[in-house]
């Protein structure tokens, strides 16, 4: 292993290697001269060549010397006076004893011109005199020292340099120097005056934009920008504490499904979720959060933004496409209603007459009083359709479902086009809404009906499929199964590869402009969605449309429970009934006659008010209309309540429960039956409000269909 000599080392050695010649050679000539005489020339010759040899050892030691200082100082040069950062040796005073040409570029001048000139001459006298103390600290604690200074070239403007020193002890000489680093700061001032000027833009526009910006790492939040503390209406101190907080804001419904989305955040999967949060004002706002893991998934980066407004615009502008359909369906619904009481009016006078016999009289009193339960269907299912109220969940079965919407189906579909509808599905349940079921098959009707202008076929079939964990996926269900399927086939003109990708998305129509809003399939596609199903497409030009949609089935124990009452029961009490129109009241009276109940009846709260406070009045259940003049029945059963807090009340109305409840006038548990109601509606409502669990008529609950 070959060691390499400093220059001060290498030169000490060369210089006592050339002594120690000297001597020997001295000391040789003198021994020749006093022996020459007296010694035997044989043996003066071989002491001559052991001499010799001498000689040659040596001088092969001081060329390998010499050669030794070579390599040492070719080294010096190559790691001092060519290396790209300063160095520099200064004596006590501050003297440069040593410089390299990094460190004299520094100062403006050649190595050679600076070697006995001090370096504080360089510099102001509040520099020199940093200088001064920072070589003081040098020698005095032998320990390295740091330090900053703005040191001036002989022709060039003042340069910041880190000057980094060490005091060292020259060998043989015992002299201490200061060997010192000098880094130019110029280049990395640059730098981070470039990085702070970039970081305060970054800082300008967070705090000026309305969306949210965060870094997470490891899953934990290292970055929130402002917009954080208006959105979610609260501050916090730090990004730990924050993230505690935006979790916790999270909607209960929501907060399990985002959490399941950042952690596949965590895997590497990009996030895009909507979802509520709840401000600490009890408002409730809908977030879009999208992230993207970076820096090999260590680090993501997401944008979170409020986009309750444009989700209400949007729910503005499914409410004007549905008014639309409603507007369609109207006309349609209209001829219908005055065939239905065409039907009623000349059934009736039929049975009026007295020229019909019993029977054939009963029987248009039967056919009268199906035509108004059709026409009263008809009604609720287009007011329901027209609605914009909460969905409420239930266990349908679609066949059926698809089966009661057929006639609004062919109101819009027009006379020019044929309906046929194949179910094969009976009994399969899906967890959904009528009104969503509705939506879901107007619109495609409406999408059908314009592809075929001059008329077609619509064929509607349904049936199950069972989807193993492979098709499943392939088709992007969530898990594999038994699935409903619904196909909505038309004969129209059909479409090309473009349009069937962009069929889905909102506004996006191929009609021109003011013949429709573009959100009819994109509605189909969102109730879908919400249901747990997908929907596909199948499609050429000039081969009409198939849309398959795939729903996940139910089992029964989530479908609701109503009650089949036949016979109808016999029921004994005495009923207060109030209702302001008097056939309505007339009606209902006959209901409960009929069903075993006594009556006690008043046209308004007033009047009814006056009977339950009668002490002489017996009554066991109190049925009201909702909205009258004077009080609501939920207000009249509240005075009732004072004198009589035992009783039931069972309300009426013609009005929805989601819209009552809205406006406050019904409380989510009040009793309701929605009107027109039957006969058998009515004592249905009855038995769950009277009846206690143990009664007879408690077997007759079952699952409904």
């Amino acid at each position: 292993m070959t060691t390499h000599l400093s220059h001060e080392e290498a030169a000490a050695q060369s210089d006592d290697l050339v002594e120690l010649r000297k001597r020997a050679e001295a000391r040789l000539g003198a021994s020749a001269q006093v022996d020459d005489q007296s010694r035997d020339p044989t043996e003066l010759l071989h002491e001559l060549r052991v001499h010799q040899v001498e000689l040659e050892l040596q001088n092969d030691e001081m060329r390998s010397a010499h050669l030794e200082l070579r390599r040492s100082r070719d080294l010096y040069h190559r790691l001092f006076d060519l290396a790209p950062v300063g160095y520099l040796t200064m004596d006590a005073d501050g003297t440069i004893r040593e410089i390299n040409r990094a460190a004299a570029s520094l100062l403006g001048l050649d190595p050679s011109a600076l070697a006995g000139r001090r370096l504080s001459s360089f510099m102001t006298q509040e520099d020199a005199d940093a200088l001064h103390l920072h070589r003081m600290d040098v020698f005095s604690s032998g320990e390295r020292q740091r330090c900053e200074l703005l040191i001036r070239g002989a022709e060039q403007g003042p340069t910041p340099v880190h000057l980094d020193s060490v005091r060292v002890d020259v060998a043989l000489s015992g002299v201490a120097v200061c060997r010192t680093v000098m880094v130019d700061l110029s280049e990395l001032r640059r730098v981070n005056a470039a990085l702070e000027e970039s970081e305060q833009r970054l800082q300008r526009l967070a705090e000026h934009i309305d969306d949210v910006l965060y870094l997470a790492e490891g899953g934990q939040l290292v970055y929130v920008s402002p917009g954080w503390d208006a959105i979610w209406g609260q501050a916090s101190s730090t990004p730990v504490d924050t993230g505690r907080l935006w979790l916790a804001a999270v909607h209960a419904d929501d907060r399990e499904r985002l959490v399941k989305a950042h952690s596949r955040l965590r895997l590497g999967e990009a996030l895009d979720e909507v979802y509520r949060v709840l401000r600490p004002d009890g408002s409730i706002r809908w977030i879009r959060d999208r992230a993207r893991p970076a820096d090999d998934g260590q680090l993501a980066v997401g944008v979170a933004r409020d986009v309750t407004a444009e989700l209400e615009v949007e729910e503005e502008l499914r409410r004007a496409h549905r008014m639309e359909a409603v507007g369609t369906l109207a006309s349609g619904v209209a001829h219908d209603f005055n065939n239905l009481l065409m039907g009623i009016i000349g059934c009736l006078r039929q049975a009026r007459s007295g020229e019909l016999e019993p029977g054939d009289a009963s029987n248009c009193l039967r056919q009268a009083e199906e035509a108004a339960l059709r026409g009263s269907h008809l009604v609720s299912r287009l007011q329901v359709f027209g609605r914009s109220e909460p969905v409420e969940y239930e266990a349908i079965e679609l066949d059926a479902a698809i089966q009661s919407c057929s006639r609004l189906l062919e109101v819009v579909l027009g006379r020019t086009n044929e309906l046929e509808i194949q179910v094969g599905a009976a009994e399969a349940l899906v967890l959904a809404s009528q009104v969503q079921v509705d939506e879901v098959l107007l619109n495609l009707a409406a999408n059908a009906r314009d592809a075929m202008p001059e008329g077609g076929r619509v064929v509607i079939g349904t049936g199950v499929v069972k989807l193993d964990e492979s098709a499943a996926t392939a088709r992007g269900l969530a898990r594999s199964g038994r699935y409903y399927r619904l196909e909505f086939k038309d004969t129209g003109h059909g479409m090309d590869e473009r349009t069937r990708r962009r069929l889905f998305e909102p506004f996006f129509t191929t009609k021109e402009v003011g013949q429709g809003t573009g959100l009819g399939l994109s509605t189909v596609f969102a109730i879908t969605g919400r249901l747990g199903g997908v929907i596909d497409v199948r499609s050429a030009p000039g081969e009409g449309a198939a849309f398959e949609l795939l729903f996940p089935l139910c089992d029964d124990s989530t479908a609701t429970c109503s009650l089949s009452l036949e016979p109808l029961p016999r029921l004994s009490g005495r009923a207060l009934l109030v209702e302001d129109v008097p056939l309505v009241r007339l009606v209902v009276r006959h209901y409960l006659e009929e069903l075993g109940l006594e009556v006690l009846e008043a046209d308004g709260p007033e009047q009814a008010l006056r009977l339950a406070q009668d002490p002489r009045n017996s009554i066991d259940v109190l049925l009201s209309d909702v909205i009258m003049p004077g009080a609501s029945g939920p207000a009249l059963a509240n005075q009732i309540h004072d004198c009589r807090p035992e009783l039931k009340a069972l309300f009426m109305s013609a009005h929805p429960r989601a819209e009552l409840t809205r406006r406050g006038i019904l409380g989510e548990r009040g009793a309701l039956i929605e009107k027109p109601f039957t006969q058998e509606g009515l004592a249905v409502a009855l038995v769950r409000l009277l009846l206690p669990g143990d009664s007879p008529w408690s077997d007759a609950l079952r699952v409904g269909r």
